[in-house]
């Protein structure tokens, strides 16, 4: 089953599980993703950000990112399960675009029931660490929020460096659903400004809103 625990300096969240698990999930990421193309040739922005988390699970599964041994208190077997670390708000970003797919009648009930898993086990582990955010968080679910317009990508790399920013603990996630809500809740003030300067950069640099990005991240600090 499909675990998580918070990474050292609370920076985001260690999933892990075995590989079946983190198999099934990468098959149900890239099932939302066909259905939100459906055929179209280059992938929309919303479809960048599940490709990520798609190709993060992939590596995971095949142990490319770390790899946990678990030892049974019945009979002392072993069972390897394969971690990797995601930044918070990566993490809710891939959460806020599976959500609209747990009502879709093309996916199956067990399909439904991962992203189900995942989402409770994101916010309980987030709530060990920070109750308060978790909190937060969770109401924060109940607007509509959308990661389907096309400054998604550039708002998804947005917020992943101002996070990072802000510094270690729970100081930084205390402004996790303000953050969230800035660019993924369309009729804050916030979000209406961030689409507002970010057309004037995409006009001033005479190019698409999909050519616009980040060049350099910096190291994460775990």
């Amino acid at each position: 089953m499909i675990s998580g625990k918070t990474t050292p300096n609370g920076t985001g969240i260690i999933l892990q599980g075995d590989f079946y698990d983190l198999d099934f999930l990468y098959s149900t990421v890239h099932t939302c993703v066909d259905l939100h193309q459906k055929g179209k040739e280059e992938p929309s922005p919303f479809a960048q950000i599940l490709l990520n988390f798609a190709y993060e699970l992939r590596k995971t599964k095949y142990g490319a990112r770390e790899i946990v041994v678990f030892r049974t208190a019945l009979n002392s077997a072993t069972h390897d399960y394969f971690a990797c670390p995601f930044v918070w708000t990566d993490m809710f970003a891939f959460l806020i675009c599976l959500e609209p797919y747990k009502y879709n009648k093309r996916l199956s009930m067990l399909q439904k029931a991962h992203m189900n898993l995942l989402k409770c086990v994101v916010i309980q582990t987030l709530s060990e660490f920070d109750p308060v955010s978790a909190k937060r968080i969770t109401e924060a679910f109940y607007l509509p929020l959308s990661a389907n317009s096309k400054y998604s990508f550039l708002a998804f790399q947005e917020l992943h460096l101002d996070f990072l920013r802000l510094g270690n603990g729970v100081v930084r996630t205390r402004k996790l659903s303000d953050l969230l809500l800035t660019r993924y809740l369309e009729t804050t003030p916030h979000f209406k400004e961030f689409v507002k300067t970010t057309n004037h950069l995409a006009k001033e640099k005479g190019c698409a809103i999909s050519a616009l990005g980040f060049e350099e991240f910096p190291d994460i600090e775990w």
